[in-house]
């Protein structure tokens, strides 16, 4: 039995693979939601809805994946619309480089955009 736990903590704590990084990512704010679609083409897009002017924010651009800090690098477009205390953050501009940890959570792969605030991918059949 405990062999059997163990293998289930090590399958929900392991590191992110390439191949696992493409998908559709979802983030829920007090001030709006956001979805990040990371495409397998090396583009991304980010749409953002939020509860106030201006409603809808879109934007894209390129990412890579590094393997080895466990983080996706996303370049010419990411918009952070979050600050470090979860507001929105008051200048939505595009960021030339992002870096932003990858990692997995009891079976769900998150994004971490500041110390309590993350996108989580969604499975391919939730919409």
């Amino acid at each position: 039995m405990g062999v059997v736990v163990l293998l289930l903590l090590c399958t929900a704590c392991s590191k992110v693979t390439p191949p696992e990084v493409p998908g559709r990512y979802t983030c829920d704010h007090e001030f709006g939601k956001e979805e990040l679609v990371i495409l397998q083409n090396g583009q991304f897009r980010q749409t953002v809805y939020l509860k106030q002017p201006p409603n809808k924010l879109e934007t894209g651009g390129k990412w890579e994946f590094d393997p080895i800090d466990c983080r996706i690098i996303f370049r010419d477009g990411l918009i952070p619309v979050v600050d470090n205390s979860g507001k929105l953050e008051t200048k939505l501009e595009r960021c030339r480089t992002a870096m932003l940890p990858i990692f997995r959570e009891f079976w769900r792969i998150k994004i971490m955009l500041n110390e309590s605030v993350y996108y989580t991918k969604r499975p391919d059949n939730e919409h």
